[in-house]
């Protein structure tokens, strides 16, 4: 029972508004309300024959109310006294379809609700604005590549919904202009809203890409942060061991935590022995004096498209994090390890340029011992990137830490998601005084 007696049953306001179903006839609804500054909670019900029968939330439609403020949400029709069941604890109404019977669906019917409660939390709850503006960001800040699919209905009540459900909506939204795209490739010719549809899609599944990659630096620092320091974990976070391709895509791997030039490799390593990645390049291992060696990273690239047999290469070397005695010194060996793997490559006629990256973690012995290597402190975020040029075999061998990998990576995509989030429709009602 919703009220006790009499006297706990508050003073409802009307508002009534129709809806047409898909014959074109017309069912009047009334939404009985009564929302009061002080604490307490909204209850909010399908009715039927002058009770509650069930709860919005039952029909996927989740509406709450700021703290300080509680109420009731009753709606009532005709249609609704008719559609109800025998037990009078639910309705014979589909979700989305319709038929003869049920000629209007929960979802338009929850649509039409929606528009009523909107005017209702504008005229009587003052913070509406600021609320819904807190909801939206929270999911800018989640996920920016869904706000330009968030419904302009949903927008004016953001603060009230739940927030899943409206990620869902946007989502959904999402997919089905991906669909869209999709159907209509390869026409000989486009309108100019299918070219900004093509146009926005791909703007948005950018950011969702530059939006994933956060959570790859986030728990590239947790894994730092808890100590968690195994060579294997922080390697796989680049590229899991003993695999290889030709093509970089989305979701392969996380070379561009390096640097995002990282992904236009034409053929990528990971723990694979110098004579295998030599056949892969079109090399042989002949004169190789460590042909079973296993670089940790091996990246190569043909930046010249008239020349494209011409491979520069990239090599990296992940030293353990958790030596137990004489870190520095086990750390600093990984620097010869790499000027081997660069002897081994370097012969081989195909292999233009070569630079080799240390990742480790970089404490004050063993930067002192880089300094007294003649290696040069560049500048970085966090702490620095060292840097020997070696003349008497033309390459660069740059020792770096994780900690700085991370911060320069952020920095990177913070650049970007800043770029296009300013481009998105509603950043200019997020930020507005």
């Amino acid at each position: 029972m919703l009220f006790r007696s009499q006297t706990d049953i508050p003073y409802f306001k009307q508002k009534p508004f129709e809806i047409k179903d898909q014959e074109g006839k017309t069912f009047e609804f009334i939404l009985n309300h009564h929302i009061a500054n002080f604490e307490g909670k909204l209850h909010s019900y399908y009715c039927a024959n002058n009770r509650t029968v069930c709860d919005f939330s039952e029909k996927d439609f989740k509406i709450t109310l700021p703290y300080g403020y509680s109420g009731y949400l009753l709606l009532e029709s005709k249609y609704l006294d008719t559609r109800v069941n025998n037990e009078r604890n639910d309705f014979s109404i589909y979700p989305v379809k319709t038929d003869l019977f049920s000629t209007i669906s929960w979802e338009t019917i929850n649509e039409y609700l929606k528009k009523e409660i909107t005017e209702l939390v504008k005229d009587g709850i003052p913070q509406t604005e600021s609320i819904n503006k807190a909801k939206i960001t929270e999911i800018y800040e989640e996920r920016p590549y869904l706000l330009n699919y968030i419904d302009e209905s949903d927008i004016d009540i953001a603060g009230f919904m739940d927030k899943k459900k409206l990620i869902d909506n946007a989502k959904k939204k999402f997919d089905n202009a991906k669909e869209k795209i999709f159907a209509t490739a390869g026409k000989p010719d486009y309108t100019d809203e299918e070219l900004h549809e093509a146009i926005e899609l791909a703007q948005n599944e950018l950011v969702s890409y530059v939006t994933d990659r956060t959570h790859i630096i986030a728990r590239l620092r947790k894994l730092l942060d808890k100590k968690e320091r195994v060579e294997k974990v922080i390697h796989d976070l680049f590229m899991e061991k003993q695999s290889h391709d030709n093509y970089f895509s989305v979701g392969k791997n996380n070379l561009w935590l390096l640097d995002d030039r990282y992904t236009t490799y034409t053929y990528a390593a990971s723990d694979i022995r110098i004579s295998e990645i030599l056949g892969e390049i079109g090399e042989n291992s002949e004169e190789i004096d460590i042909p079973n060696d296993k670089p940790d990273l091996s990246l190569f690239f043909s930046h010249n498209p008239d020349n494209p047999e011409r491979l520069k290469s990239v090599l990296i070397e992940i030293k353990p994090f958790d030596f137990k005695s004489k870190p520095d010194r086990k750390k600093h060996a990984g620097i010869q390890q790499l000027l081997d793997y660069v002897k081994a490559f370097k012969i081989k006629e195909k292999i233009e340029e070569i630079s080799a990256f240390l990742v480790t973690d970089i404490d004050e012995k063993l930067a002192d011992r880089l300094k007294g290597d003649d290696y040069v402190p560049l500048f970085s975020l966090k702490h620095p990137i060292y840097h020997r040029f070696y003349r008497e075999s033309s390459i660069s061998i740059y020792v770096i830490s994780a900690e700085t990998i991370i911060k320069d990576a952020e920095a990177r995509n913070k650049i970007f998601l800043d770029i296009i989030k300013k481009q998105n429709r509603l950043h200019k009602y997020i930020f507005k005084e």
